[in-house]
């Protein structure tokens, strides 16, 4: 493997790979991209009075992914706000508490989409995780992401588009959702970033341009 160049998705994953027996090897990272032509700021529906809408997403829901965290959460938020977890099997909805809505999967893309733009916010209290897909997914509708300090997910926000706490902190989950009711982030902030940093196209041209120095090198 003399040619050998390793491209992690995250920081957090490069800096793993400095630390094993490929450190000495070129390490470049480059992070996942979504259809940003897909996921998208839609118009906004009325919002007479409504609650503060939390929006939680997983492909499966189990304990890694925070769902007992989600739970609660639910305690620690008044009825001003109501949260909506997305993917969790029949038997998982049936014992949610009340004031927690859950869905299964959705149907198709555009499900997701309208449930990300109808929500205030993303949380993702995931315990492992590379990089979140959600996290992608709902700067580009336009929503901001508060997260645990897991993995790659903080890589996905800045301080115009999202919060970070430390893993397991349901109490500074709770604090930064309030905050974020009290003092919103801007939708076209997360938007941009998402534009900006996770388009991707331009990550399918940061592989293709890697690829080009590397044979220009050869």
């Amino acid at each position: 493997c003399e040619n050998l160049v390793i491209v992690p998705c995250s920081e957090w994953m490069g800096d793993f790979v400095k630390e094993s027996f490929f450190k000495d090897k070129p390490i470049y990272v480059i992070h996942n991209g979504i259809d940003i032509n897909t996921f998208k700021v839609l118009p906004e529906r009325k919002k007479d009075n409504r609650k503060f809408r939390v929006i939680a997403v997983s492909n499966v829901w189990t304990q890694s992914k925070g769902l007992t965290d989600l739970i609660k959460l639910r305690e620690l938020l008044d009825k001003d706000y109501e949260i909506t977890i997305v993917g969790l099997s029949d038997s998982q909805i049936q014992q949610l508490p009340t004031g927690i809505h859950g869905i299964k999967r959705t149907q198709n893309v555009q499900e997701l989409v309208q449930l990300y733009n109808d929500s205030d916010i993303l949380v993702n209290p995931t315990y492992a995780d590379t990089f979140p897909t959600v996290n992608l997914e709902a700067l580009a509708c336009g929503i901001p992401v508060v997260t645990y300090r897991t993995g790659g997910s903080p890589e996905a926000v800045d301080e115009k588009t999202g919060i970070v706490v430390e893993q397991g902190d349901v109490d500074a989950l709770a604090h930064a959702i309030v905050g974020l009711k009290n003092k919103p982030l801007r939708r076209e902030a997360c938007r941009a970033r998402a534009e900006e940093c996770f388009d991707r196209d331009k990550c399918f041209n940061k592989y293709i341009d890697l690829y080009d120095s590397l044979l220009n090198n050869k």
